[in-house]
């Protein structure tokens, strides 16, 4: 029977939620079931996740294959699998994540009847014990196919690479590959290959389910300091192969600008009032003036980062005069930003 959905679950010393993850997959109507194809890759993993792996493989060969291979990190792994998926859609999940079983049934059962680019879904953040911290819905035509731009930037900004399913073969024509080596390439997931989706449907059930406060995650605190780097580099990878592949498909740079300076935000805002070190002020720094000189446009665009939208301050413009973050202005923004804050936080 044919494959109506790949999923692709890189997976690294994930022995303690696998079972959980390929669990929340199996679902009681064997036909949709028998349309559903997983491919578990097992990243070079030290722990018993490979063994965990083969025996839901061997219980249900039709549906589970392990890919044993070295360790490459995150986007190996989805490059690995996007090589090898018989899917017609394909979509990514983590190891430590599950899927609501209850909705994805129904969540096959709509992709048969679909042809579009990518489907949309909503989805969920949960705890270890599953209880919902965050619930993200769409505000999207449910009963007709849209545009990214009908689509709109206010529903933009809620994309998570938890939210998308795209078209296997349209992955594969525009020759997509995620950075190898580092973590953090889920933002590339939701970028090059939603810039070239052309027709969009949407599905308004919670699909997948993210876990969160999961110690050494990579979206911690801790573990996102000492990787910034990697979030960096990504970044400037990323810019750069939208540069190369613009002339040659058909994108929606607007969409692409607001991804980048979305992230873009992001690690500046980390920088000036998480992480400030002369280590991290030098990449920075780096990658202001990789976006000034490839992505002008971003360049303009991240000129006022602020912690709150409210409290309007152009902290980067003053900032780029002379990569000075010890400027009085900036001192005294920060200062008045972090009272205004502890101020909201009493009374919550």
């Amino acid at each position: 029977m044919d494959k109506i959905l790949t999923i692709v679950i890189p997976t690294y010393n994930m022995e303690k939620y696998l079972r959980k993850c390929l669990d929340s997959l199996i679902i009681d109507n064997r036909e949709l079931f028998s349309t559903l194809e997983v491919l578990v890759v097992i990243d070079g993993a030290k722990d018993s996740s490979s063994t965990i792996a083969h025996e839901y493989q061997d219980k249900h060969p039709n549906v589970f294959r392990v890919i044993d291979k070295e360790n490459g990190n995150y986007g190996s792994c989805v490059n690995r699998g996007l090589l090898e998926a018989k899917g017609k859609y394909i979509k990514v999940l983590d190891a430590d994540d599950t899927f609501d079983t209850c909705n994805f049934g129904d969540f096959i059962s709509f992709l048969k009847t679909q042809d579009v680019d990518c489907v949309i879904s909503d989805m969920m953040q949960v705890d270890e014990d599953d209880e919902c911290k965050l619930l993200c819905r769409f505000n999207l035509p449910q009963s007709s196919i849209f545009s990214l731009d009908e689509m709109g930037e206010n529903e933009w900004r809620k994309l998570w690479m938890h939210c998308v399913c795209y078209k296997t073969e349209n992955l594969r024509k525009i020759n997509y590959r995620q950075t190898e080596g580092i973590s953090y390439t889920d933002q590339e997931w939701i970028c090059l290959p939603m810039a070239t989706s052309k027709q969009l449907s949407y599905f308004p059930h919670v699909v997948y389910k993210y876990l969160v406060g999961r110690e050494g995650q990579t979206i911690s605190v801790d573990v996102w300091e000492r990787n910034l780097w990697q979030e960096i580099e990504g970044m400037k990878k990323m810019i750069s192969y939208h540069r190369s592949v613009a002339d040659n498909y058909s994108l929606n740079i607007t969409y692409v600008n607001s991804r980048i300076v979305t992230r873009a935000s992001a690690i500046y805002f980390a920088y000036f009032f998480k992480f400030k070190t002369n280590k991290n002020h030098d990449m920075v720094v780096s990658l202001d003036r990789f976006i000034k000189e490839n992505s002008p446009i971003c360049y303009q665009q991240t000129q006022c980062v602020t912690v709150r939208k409210y409290f309007k301050f152009p902290i980067v413009k003053i900032w780029r005069k002379n990569y000075n973050d010890k400027s009085l202005l900036i001192i005294i923004y920060k200062g008045i930003c972090k009272t205004l804050i502890k101020f909201f936080k009493l009374f919550r």
